[in-house]
């Protein structure tokens, strides 16, 4: 399988490119640590490049994973390519190398990338003064490639011509050939064109495809025929120089183990010409190079692990192939064993006296204490003279006991060739009936050896195929599992699709709260949040920026509610919505929000309550050229849901009833505290310009430098004392050194205050106070607030409503440090920690909202979290558009790529196929 550039590619790939010039890049990424991605733009054409140090180069279309954290090398490229103009693309001399320059004049720089072994890539000023290389390295003792060193971009590109000079140059590198060599692999090093291209000239001219010295190609003959050949090869590269070839794919057939799925088409190679030894190979043709290099790198790493499992269940196969085999060999070697000592048997009986007589001469010579080597002698001695009995044995076997007798059946025709004669061993220890009957027990236990290994066998096949079948199983589930489906980007939200095609998604927790608005909520959408502690941030992404139909509102507000803590506790509550640019991050002057915390400003709109609802159905993604049949199936919802009167009584309703509210609490301007469990609101009024109410809600927790209380002092005392002798060495080494006597004193000191640590310390200089001090700095500070008074009022109101906050968060901390000084309350340390902890876990989101009567919002809003305008606004757009991708409605002449559950309001559900359940809260779930 082709895996990296020829130079017949490279040549196509710079051709192809050239369209690219004049495109500005709009940014950088990196994919690994060897692939980049350049993106490229011109008004409304956008271009993305992809190169691969040592491997590849070529537009791509297809969205690659990149890297979270830009790499050094990616930050140096966007540093000094970002907006600039790709002005040249060029192939230096004829090597694999390529040369991309962004700008112009004194701002112009070079990326040269080498395409051959490891490859490289180089970033360089207007004078190839490296600026920073990707791979660092030495060749040969004098050339550097590393950082302030030159590129030789002069040595690469000296060589101009690709092929050979003339013929006489052509026959003095042949001459040097042995006969035999491969004429295509000792071409190679001397011209420039690549194997294939080589391989298609010298085809077209009639040598054959692996034609050798000698074999093939004859030195005194073929030499001008082939030196036309690379002429025509020097033709052909011109023509992929100047002009855009289309692309090839060239497939390979493999066979698969089951004949049931046919053979599996696998991509082999790809070419910017058909040449002439794949023209009869199965191919896919593309419109242009690129298109065909950015398919095959796309998919081959799919069709790898298609391979890899055609290879596990061919291996598979292979082995229950052998069980099998292994099983039948068996068999068969018990049977021809049962076989021939049936007919051993049956030539001792019909020759028993022959061989009893020969059983007798042995053992009358053995009686005798003669050797074995005398006894062999005697043997042929009397076989020569013609003893008939003498003749007939043919070896001795005194080892083992035995003799070996050439017996023939007596009674059969001469003339009869399947009666020959046999080589028996006779145990000489025993008669010749007896080895008759020895040979016949022999039989019957092949024969019952073979009727166990068939019954064995059977079992065993059967269990080696049950593990064949489990196998190839589980290799398809592997594969499977591998090859999953694409994931959407909001799956890993809580997310939902309403019933007029709108998508919603929202934080599971603080850290996705935080992601889901600074990077999803994008001009035109909408916030939405239950009015209850602990519930999740979600958006309504509204790409139009059209008003929101009453129904999504619902359905949305519903959800907002469901994925609170209101779900757990089953009971009912409202939620609220507001505008896309009345969220933000800012806290005021002292203060900072936490992770999951925004600021809401200007006006909520509340959402009545209703029954939770939800449902769990099916959703299916479409086939790209199924999806413009499924795109009016929203339109359809949201003309019906257009004209529901209803609805839109129910939202005038709303706005008056929250109109009224705000009416009630602009009159009062000292409202009543009120306390609420479970609940985290606490509402102020306070006095802005022009005497105007401003109302300050606070959701969660607002944090700043905390003041500390009694209590906190109190519990500080109960922690192990701390000493204070470097406190005291500080405060003695600022003095300068110390006078005469005054060491003893401190000696005295230092053992008197030992245990003391520095907050009793604190509390202990405040008793020593005397109350005219306290009078005075009770003047400084009313006298402060006078000043800070006046200068509010030629301050924004913005900065008003932020001194007002500091001063109620003032006056309550004041209040609960006399309520705690009153009735002297003592909390140990290990009940306040486990209080802390409680309130942490109960409180997951923290939201601060301030709403200001007739103020403006404010430009400080949180902004997507994207590299610039054009790449947000696409990303919104392909965002919205991977609703359209699913349907809940499919028809039978739709392709279905995968399903995809959705949990979402039930009423959302009405018009989709497959609906599994719906779960419900009501009121009285909340009254019983």
């Amino acid at each position: 399988m082709k895996n990296k550039f020829a130079s017949t590619d490279v040549v196509a790939a710079v051709s192809g490119l050239k369209r690219c010039i004049g495109m500005r890049v709009n940014n950088i990424y990196d994919i690994d640590n060897k692939t980049y991605l350049i993106k490229l733009n011109r008004q409304e054409e956008k271009s993305t490049l992809l190169f691969e140090s040592g491997i590849r180069l070529h537009l791509t279309k297809f969205d690659w994973p990149k890297n979270p954290a830009p790499s050094s090398f990616t930050m140096k490229l966007r540093k000094h390519l970002k907006n600039k103009r790709l002005e040249n693309v060029n192939q230096v001399g004829v090597d694999r190398v390529v040369d991309l320059q962004f700008g112009t004049g004194e701002a112009a720089y070079h990326v040269i990338v080498e395409l051959y072994d490891r490859g490289n890539v180089i970033l360089t000023d207007l004078n190839y003064i490296n600026l920073s290389v990707l791979r660092p390295r030495k060749e040969g003792d004098d050339l550097r490639f590393a950082v302030r060193e030159i590129y030789p971009i002069d040595r690469i590109s000296s060589k101009t011509s690709a092929g050979l000079g003339s013929i006489e140059e052509l026959k003095r590198i042949l001459d040097q050939l042995k006969d035999g060599e491969n004429l295509k692999r000792a071409l190679n090093p001397h011209v420039e064109y690549g194997s294939a291209l080589i391989e298609h000239v010298l085809v077209e001219a009639g040598f054959p495809a692996n034609a050798c010295i000698g074999k093939g190609y004859s030195k005194s003959d073929d030499a001008d025929r082939l030196f036309v050949a690379l002429k025509n090869a020097e033709n052909l590269l011109q023509q992929l120089r100047h002009e855009d070839s289309k692309g090839f794919i060239i497939q390979r057939e493999e066979k698969r183990a089951t004949a049931e799925n046919g053979p599996l088409l696998t991509f082999e190679s790809f070419e910017p010409y058909l040449w002439c030894h794949v023209k009869n190979s199965p191919r896919l043709d593309r419109d242009s190079f690129h298109d065909a290099v950015d398919e095959f790198f796309s998919k081959v790493e799919s069709q790898k692990l298609d391979l890899k499992v055609i290879q596990q269940e061919k291996g598979a196969l292979k082995k229950l192939d052998n069980i099998k085999k292994d099983h039948e060999n068996r068999i068969r070697t018990l049977q021809a064993q049962a076989e021939d000592d049936k007919v051993k048997a049956s030539l001792i009986e019909m020759n028993v006296d022959v061989v009893e007589r020969a059983i007798l001469a042995i053992r009358s010579e053995l009686a005798l204490q003669k050797s074995w080597k005398d006894i062999s002698d005697i043997v042929k001695l009397s076989a020569a003279q013609g003893d008939t009995v003498a003749k007939l044995i043919k070896g001795l076997k005194l080892e083992t006991n035995q003799i070996t007798m050439l017996l023939s059946n007596p009674y059969a025709d001469a003339d009869d060739d399947d009666e020959k004669p046999l080589k028996v061993d006779i145990d000489i220890g025993i008669s010749a009936p007896a080895n008759a009957r020895k040979y016949y027990d022999m039989k019957r236990t092949a024969t019952k050896k073979e009727k166990k290994t068939v019954e064995a066998s059977v079992k065993a096949f059967k269990s080696a195929e049950k593990k064949t079948k489990q196998m190839l199983r589980e290799v398809a589930t592997t594969s499977t599992i591998q090859k999953a489906r694409h994931v959407f980007w909001f799956e890993k939200f809580f997310w939902c699709i309403t019933s007029d095609g709108y998508l919603i998604v929202g934080g599971r927790d603080q850290q996705q709260n935080e992601l889901v608005v600074k990077r999803h909520l994008k001009q035109g959408d909408i916030y939405f949040h239950a009015d209850v502690h602990g519930a999740s941030s979600i958006v309504v992404k509204n790409p139009s920026g059209q008003p929101l139909p009453p129904r999504t509102i619902q359905e949305a507000a519903l959800m907002s509610v469901c994925y609170s803590i209101a779900w757990e506790a089953k009971f009912i509550a409202s939620s609220w919505w507001v505008y896309w640019h009345q969220v933000s991050k800012t806290a005021p002057a002292g203060e900072y929000l936490t992770t999951g915390s925004f600021m809401i400003r200007g006006k909520k709109n509340f959402v009545p309550p209703s029954p939770l609802v939800i449902g769990f159905g099916i959703m299916f993604r479409l086939e790209d050229s199924c999806i413009e049949r499924h795109r009016q199936d929203w339109k359809i919802q949201k003309e019906e849901q257009t004209d529901s009167k209803n609805t839109q009584v129910e939202a005038d309703e709303e706005v008056a009833l929250s109109e009224s509210e705000d009416e009630e609490k602009e009159k009062s301007t000292f409202p009543d505290t009120v306390v609420r469990l479970n609940e985290s609101e606490v509402v102020h009024q306070i006095k802005g310009e022009d005497n105007n109410d401003v109302q300050v809600t606070i959701i969660g927790q607002l944090l700043n430098e905390p003041k500390k209380s009694a209590v906190e002092i109190k519990t500080a005392s109960q922690k192990p004392p701390q000493s204070s002798k470097k406190l005291e060495e500080g405060n003695l080494n600022k003095q300068g050194p110390s006078k005469r006597g005054q060491h003893g004193k401190i000696k005295k000191m230092k053992e008197k205050y030992r245990d003391q640590d520095e907050d009793e310390r604190a509390l202990r200089m405040q008793l020593l106070q005397s109350s005219g001090a306290q009078k005075e700095k009770k003047k400084k500070d009313a006298k402060k607030k006078k000043q800070e008074q006046i200068q509010s009022k030629s301050q924004p109101f913005s900065k008003q409503v932020t001194v007002g906050l500091a001063e109620i968060k003032e006056d309550i901390e004041t209040q609960r440090e006399d309520l705690l000084q009153k009735t002297e309350v003592n909390i140990t340390n290990e009940k306040m920690e486990n209080r802390e902890m409680k309130d942490t876990l109960e409180m997951p989101d923290q939201v601060v909202v301030s709403e200001e009567k007739g103020s403006k919002p404010e430009k400080s809003v949180v902004k997507p979290d994207t590299d610039d305008e054009e790449e947000g606004e696409e990303k919104a757009k392909s965002e919205s558009d991977d609703v359209f991708k699913l349907t809940g409605q499919p028809s039978e002449e739709d392709e279905l790529l995968f399903a995809v559950p959705i949990v979402t309001a039930y009423s959302a559900l009405s018009n989709f196929k497959y609906v599994l359940f719906s779960i419900l809260i009501t009121f009285s779930t909340f009254f019983s």
